[in-house]
């Protein structure tokens, strides 16, 4: 499975493995960036791959390349598909690192491509608008093989490149769509798909509303991989409900609470907000709401700062 997006990411891959790992299967998943320890970026059955590990693949795709020079991602990449091919694993999940037409995971054909949304970053590499943006992210859809949409605001200019993939597309708000009792990801939630099969899923640990488009494209592509029987569905249930992911709105204190977030562009600043205002952290009963930020000085500074004005003091 290969997860690109803007945001989201990271948390389609938690989901992926943690279902895949209830079911039984052994699992590799590959992401980026690392939070703090760098052997973070590989995950085996969902373990850190040893940093002695790490360094004998990398040593290995340094004596191979030559002259053939490679980037620092790239080269990273192989060592971590290198790694992976030796543990074979019965499910691989890659994180797309920046766009997907011209991203390294992409020397890889996934049987199942999810695309978690589209937003405005990195745009210096991708270009200055969505569909620019959306076109090098259909770069990771393979023709003839699933594609999994959770951006529901699709912009209209991308339906030709859409179609031009060949791909077998499930978009969410036409082929599926999620129903939540409440705002709340602690109830139960349904996936309904478009012929009218409902599933009911459980509570989520990952706040935010979000996190729910994020758990329906992970379950939808084990399903494009024949991982959805009778006998599976409790074993993706309880990977959904034990899926965990540091740095997504990650509570760490309490009195006073302590949230640390990824966010780093308008949409995930916004997506943030929202958690924040719907969490009730930013109530001002509990006393002030602080922010203690820092980014790229390629990241849309200013946007994010708009997003987050009216839940920070």
């Amino acid at each position: 499975i290969t997860v690109g997006g803007t945001n989201g990411k990271g948390s389609t891959v938690a989901f992926c493995e943690s279902m895949a790992r209830s079911c039984g299967l052994s699992t590799a998943a590959y992401t980026s960036p690392h939070i703090t320890l760098f052997e973070e970026r590989l995950r085996l059955d969902g373990e850190m791959a040893d940093s002695s590990v790490w360094l004998e693949a990398l040593e290995t795709v340094d004596s191979i390349r030559g002259e053939l020079p490679l980037t620092w991602f790239e080269h990273v990449t192989l060592a971590a598909l290198l790694i992976s091919k030796h543990h074979q694993p019965g499910v691989m999940i890659l994180e797309v690192g920046l766009g997907g037409r011209l991203d390294a995971v992409n020397v890889m054909t996934p049987d199942v491509s999810i695309i978690t949304s589209i937003g405005l970053d990195h745009t210096d590499w991708l270009g200055p608008t969505r569909t620019h943006i959306g076109r090098e992210k259909l770069g990771i859809a393979r023709a003839g093989r699933p594609l999994i949409i959770g951006e529901a605001d699709w912009p209209k200019d991308l339906e030709p490149a859409l179609r031009d993939t060949g791909a077998q597309v499930i978009r969410l708000g036409k082929d599926f769509r999620i129903e939540c009792a409440s705002p709340s990801n602690q109830s139960a939630w349904v996936l309904e798909k478009v012929n009218g099969e409902r599933w009911i899923m459980p509570p989520l640990h990952l706040t935010g509303t979000y996190q729910f488009q994020n758990a329906a494209c992970a379950l939808l592509a084990l399903e494009a991989l024949d991982l959805r029987s009778p006998l599976a569905e409790a074993c993706l249930r309880q990977g959904l409900f034990k899926t965990r992911i540091a740095g997504r709105f990650e509570r760490v204190q309490d009195s006073p609470t302590v949230i640390l977030d990824v966010a780093h562009n308008e949409a995930g600043a916004q997506a943030l907000a929202q958690s924040l205002s719907r969490d009730g952290a930013t109530t001002r009963s509990f006393g002030k709401t602080w922010a203690v930020f820092s980014a790229l000085s390629d990241k849309d500074i200013e946007g994010i700062g708009r997003a987050m004005a009216h839940v920070v003091d």
